[in-house]
């Protein structure tokens, strides 16, 4: 298909009709506000759509009205209502509930007799066509010149038409073209696209001629996203209060990530300098050679940060200019900056420092009722009483407020993340769940800084900036402090900061004009929801409330995901971006965060696997090695086989020989490095330690065959390998050799390994048609644990070992490994006639030629279906099942429950 054209025509109506309220609940009483609005709006299109496939042109064509059309019109009423409850005694005697209501309507008379009209006119001459505003209304000041809308008042019509204006043309043409540049032929061979500058653009050419008056509209849209590298930690702080330490407002470069090798912290700081700088450009202009100018530029980290010492800024700057040119002196210019705030800097210091100077176990000693309070803590105590000023307080004074405050200091020695955090990396868990709570809390921004300059702005936009800067400060006026006498800041130039607490519960604003500083402190950030009533909605009475609540969480930036990622995630309970991972200390969490422990053996074990009849993938999980972390992972997609596996020769290498050669190496290089990352191992690191729990490079093989895949390399995959220009059918991202990553969009995969630990996350389309080690993602609990015949276990044991996948590789000296079998027994019912029952859920058995192990066993309780022993068909089944697990038991009726031994290891008799 190359062309593609269609002739439109409609004459849509939408009807919306809402409720709200505001309402002061008693015990016997409820009375509030009520304003019910009606909303009808009409979208009369007619014309003609045409697309051009090869040039990506897209032409609309619009036929403008011959006579007055009505787009939207609204009412408004409002009124004030009491509820009254009562209970009374019906004629059964029962007490039942009466709720009497009572409702009048606001009709603003003892304001205004008459109501004010509101009227407002544009593109008569301009556009040919002549929109109308026409409002009636009741206004608070009996007239009204600038909003056509005050629904508090009383009763408000709102109309909204369409009319021919002078010299109507009689169509409007929407021209649009899609331009993308494509990338040069090196840039193809080298496969890195994503790494190279991406750049869109877009025309618009809007005409509407008539023969008297041509009217025609140019737009010109760039969208363009590169790579910068930017050392935030290098950057200079705000001028803010002076008495405030740097330290407090940007962390230094020497603050190092602890817990990690040096190679990692060296690929940590690679990592946080670079940035993605994606710019959004609009130029346009009419007719009159009239221009505006639009220029959104916006810096955010490319990559998500998982550090817990980290310093990231966002940036957004938006900047408009308006006239004969872009470069006229009509200009308004925002930029935001979201940033960590000085107390948050605070915290993170003083945990630090708590996990510095504390014993490596201190539970005796913040348990003690008296200990020694430590330097770093009475210093941090005098920190907080007079922010960053040099206090001249005496140590006793010190001690004395300290002391006042003890148990609060020891609870904040035991809920300190950071040291719990650092506790589990020594034992080799990276990415337990309270680092991740940790990393969470330290990558959230909690300041904003917005500057606004402005120069030769219209009337109406100053008066606007003026009423809602009053607005503020009138509507917290008891918590608001304002500084007018001897203040001189820049002319055309307007700063405010917001800066949020730890839990987002209140927020401090802080606004500076050329003549004034206003200070608002604990504006409560209340959690709006957004409730929609099906009963109301639907018009039709119900036998159980239903109604729903969504909330709209205040949030601001972090560097960990986006605030659309945290928005969605909340609202779905974590349920967003779902995803499994298999960790190094054998805890398994599931797709729906069920978590569970089991140690995975040689024995390949399916980790998840599309379960629909297309079977679009499958990934398998197994260790060569059982005493140690490291895991081997294979894909299969679209019968393509890719194997993340530890390289042997890494394996074979001990630990402490590659450290010995990097320390050489960094020696020749700078003699403090060397110094620095000595005290570090010795403080934080045994040799042991580092052997068990050091991250190895991964190899890639695909197909059987070594990927070569180069450090930082990301290749791209393809369905046709000789073709260039094919689908894409996966990515192999490469992490510095200790870490990586494969992407299938085009299947909706991502899998990723760093040797330790795997990780696999799927779309929202997957959801109740996964199976394997990382359950069905089905977004419930209660059947978590669901294996391969859709048969429920209770214990995460034997439901890992049914997707265990018997080998030759699992064949371990001495060991067996258990079977699933569904279990039989034979019995005679109450007719004395024998039966053989079979347990609807296979269980693990050892094989024949082998015993179980001592104390290897589990006791559980099974379900049993019985069938007569003498079927033809039960004596098959009595085969089939030294086999193979039988299938659809679990549809079956039960005829008996007993108790029997799973047995879950197994030796040679």
């Amino acid at each position: 298909v190359r062309r593609i054209e269609t002739e439109l025509k409609s004459n849509q109506t939408i009807v919306l009709f809402t409720i709200g309220k505001m309402t002061v609940v008693t015990p016997v009483l409820k009375s509030g506000v009520a304003i019910n609005i009606t909303l009808n709006t009409t979208v009369p299109v007619s014309g003609k759509l045409s697309m051009d496939m090869d040039t990506k042109k897209t032409k609309l064509t619009f036929e403008t009205p011959e006579e007055e059309l009505e787009l939207l019109k609204l009412k408004s009423r409002l009124s004030v209502f009491t509820e009254e409850k009562k209970v009374r005694k019906d004629r059964s005697g029962k007490l039942r509930e009466e709720v009497r209501r009572q409702e009048y309507l606001i009709k603003g008379k003892k304001i205004q007799k008459q109501p004010t009209e509101f009227n407002l006119t544009y593109g008569r001459e301009e556009l040919g066509l002549e929109f109308r505003l026409n409002s009636s209304m009741i206004s608070r000041i009996n007239k009204e010149k600038t909003a056509p809308y005050q629904p508090l008042c009383g009763p408000v019509d709102l109309r909204l038409s369409v009319r021919p204006g002078l010299n109507k043309p009689k169509e409007v043409e929407i021209e649009l073209e899609q331009k993308e540049t494509r990338p040069s032929s090196v840039e193809r061979s080298s496969e890195r696209r994503e790494e190279q500058e991406k750049e869109q653009r877009m025309e618009i050419n809007i005409r509407a001629n008539h023969e008297r008056q041509p009217r025609h509209l140019k737009i010109k849209i760039v969208d363009k996203q590169e790579k910068v590298e930017h050392d935030s930690r290098l950057r200079q702080p705000d001028s803010r209060e002076r008495t405030i330490p740097k330290k407090f407002l940007v962390r230094s470069p020497q603050d190092k990530e602890a817990g990690v090798s040096q190679e990692s912290k060296d690929e940590i700081r690679k990592s946080q300098k670079e940035q993605t700088r994606r710019s959004f450009i609009v130029r346009m202009e009419n007719q009159d050679n009239r221009k505006f100018c639009l220029d959104v530029v916006t810096e955010y980290p490319k990559y998500a940060d998982y550090s817990l010492i980290q310093d990231r800024i966002m940036n957004s700057t938006i900047e408009a200019k308006w006239g004969r040119d872009c470069s006229s002196d009509k200009k308004l210019k925002m930029s935001a900056k979201f940033q960590k705030s000085v107390e948050q800097h605070r915290e993170e210091i003083r945990e630090e420092q708590m996990y510095k100077k504390a014993p490596k176990d201190s539970k005796e000693w913040y348990e003690t009722e008296e200990f020694e309070i430590p330097e770093y803590l009475l210093r941090s105590s005098r920190e907080e009483t007079e922010l960053g000023s040099r206090s001249r307080k005496s140590s006793s004074e010190d001690k004395k407020y300290f002391s006042e405050s003890l148990i609060e200091k020891r609870r904040e020695i035991r809920e300190n993340l950071f040291r719990k955090c650092m506790q589990e990396r020594r034992q080799g868990k990276k990415w337990d769940a309270t680092c991740l709570k940790s990393m969470k809390q330290r990558s959230q921004l909690r300041e904003l800084d917005l500057e606004v300059e402005h120069q030769n702005l219209p009337l109406w936009m100053r008066q606007m900036v003026s009423d809602l800067h009053k607005l503020l400060q009138y509507s917290f006026f008891d918590r608001t402090s304002i500084k007018d006498v001897d203040v001189r800041n820049e002319e055309n130039k307007i700063r405010m900061r917001v800066t949020v607490d730890k839990q987002f519960k209140e927020m401090n604003v802080t606004i500076k004009t050329p003549r004034e500083e206003t200070n608002i402190t604990r504006i409560s950030v209340e959690e709006p929801k957004l409730r929609i009533d099906f009963q109301k909605l639907l018009k039709k009475e119900m036998p159980i409330k239903m109604d729903l609540s969504i909330p709209v969480p205040v949030r601001f930036p972090n560097t960990k995901e986006s605030l659309v990622e945290e928005y969605l995630n909340r609202l779905m309970k974590d349920q967003y971006k779902p995803y499994c991972k298999v960790q190094s200390d054998d805890k398994i969490r599931t797709f729906d965060n069920v978590e569970y422990k089991y140690k995975v053996s040689k024995c390949d074990h399916i980790l998840a696997k599309d379960a629909s009849p297309e079977e679009k993938f499958l990934v398998l999980i197994s260790k060569d090695d059982e005493s140690k972390p490291e895991h081997t992972v294979k894909v299969f997609l679209e019968k393509r086989k890719i194997e993340l596996r530890v390289r042997k020769d890494e394996s074979s290498r001990s630990s402490l020989e590659r450290r010995r050669e990097e320390e050489r190496r960094r020696v020749e290089e700078l003699e403090d490095v060397r110094r620095e990352i000595e005290e570090e191992i010795r403080q934080q690191w045994s040799s042991s330690e580092e052997d068990d729990h050091e991250h190895k490079k991964i190899e890639v093989t695909i197909d059987g065959r070594s990927a070569n895949i180069k450090r930082d390399e990301v290749r791209h995959i393809r369905e046709d390998e000789s073709d260039p220009e094919s689908k894409i059918l996966f990515t192999i991202k490469n992490y510095g050799d200790k870490k990586v990553k494969i992407i299938s969009e085009k299947h909706g995969l991502m899998v990723k390994h760093d040797g330790h630990s795997a990780w696999v996350k799927v779309s929202n389309s997957y959801r109740s048609k996964m199976a394997g080690l990382c359950s069905n993602f089905d977004g419930e609990q209660t059947r978590e644990f669901e294996g391969p015949s859709q048969e429920t276990y209770k214990s995460p044991k034997m439901f890992a070992l049914s997707y265990q996948i018997p080998s030759k590789q699992c064949e371990v000296e001495g060991k067996k490994i258990p079977v699933m079998r569904n279990v039989m027994i034979t019995r005679k019912n109450e007719n004395d006639k024998e039966e053989t029952c079979f347990s609807k859920t296979p269980v693990p058995q050892c094989p024949e030629g082998s015993v179980v192990v001592p104390r290897k066993t589990e006791k559980t309780r099974m379900e049993f279906h019985c069938l007569f022993t003498n079927l033809e068909s039960t004596q098959k089944m009595i085969k089939l099942h030294k086999t193979k697990p039988l299938e659809k038991m679990m549809s079956k009726k039960t005829d008996r429950v007993q108790e029997i031994q799973a047995e879950l290891e197994c030796r040679e008799q």
